[in-house]
């Protein structure tokens, strides 16, 4: 209930457990700053492992007024609405109107306020909060495809082997499989293989059959495709 531009005048008294009140301290008095508008239109926008922040530029004070001097920004974190840690999450104020937040876990969700301050140094004085936003970051990140292909064909089968991927959250591999070159390829595998090694005993003799190989990871990403690789099933006489 506060307004600028009106000094107020504090004292202050104590009171006992057993009803005793002691005499007022001297007068003290104040004036509170015009501080600057919050930040309006926060967004936040999930990558893997980061949370990248926009918000429109202040340029006026709370009243409407334009501001000519500093303006710069301090971002807050939280782990639920409302609940936000006490120091912001970068030390000196950003002037752009973009923050990058690469301190966070996958799949976790944050919460996050900004305010506007008067001055790239402290003490500074901090606007009200900006309105909250949360973002949830996600694994996007594919694996790299499989290399080092073999296809082996066989009697009633072709057999295929291929190097290991190294990713840490690799969940396995899909084979593919065609009648035609670059197209028309179907999935051979139900469900992500977890070996390197793949027996495709559903050909047929006397046909040419093209196949690639992706890496899947425990996020769903899928890679891009290895190289094709063509082989041909001898006719059994």
């Amino acid at each position: 209930g506060l307004q600028y531009g009106r000094v107020y005048v504090y004292r202050v008294r104590a009171y006992s457990m057993k009803g005793g009140v002691s005499g007022y301290s001297d007068e003290v008095r104040a004036a509170p700053l015009l501080s600057l508008s919050p930040p309006k239109n926060l967004a936040a926008e999930s990558g893997d492992t980061v949370v990248t922040l926009t918000w429109d530029a202040v340029t006026t004070k709370s009243d409407g007024s334009l501001h000519q001097g500093f303006v710069g920004y301090v971002i807050y974190r939280g782990t639920g609405p409302g609940k936000y840690d006490e120091a912001p999450l970068n030390k000196e104020p950003v002037a752009a109107v973009m923050y990058r937040d690469t301190s966070v876990a996958n799949d976790k969700q944050y919460y996050y306020r900004v305010r506007t301050v008067d001055s790239p140094v402290k003490p500074w004085q901090e606007s009200l909060d900006s309105l909250e936003v949360s973002a949830t970051p996600r694994d996007t990140t594919p694996p790299g495809p499989p290399t080092n292909i073999t296809v082996v064909p066989g009697i009633g089968r072709v057999f295929l082997t291929w190097s290991e991927n190294k990713e840490s959250d690799l969940a396995g591999y899909h084979v593919y499989r065609s009648v035609k070159s670059g197209a028309g390829y179907e999935r051979l595998t139900a469900k992500p293989l977890n070996r390197s090694t793949f027996s495709d005993e559903t050909v047929k003799q006397g046909t040419t059959y093209y196949y690639f190989i992706t890496a899947v990871d425990k996020s769903g990403n899928e890679s891009r495709r290895s190289k094709e690789q063509k082989t041909y099933t001898e006719k059994i006489r």
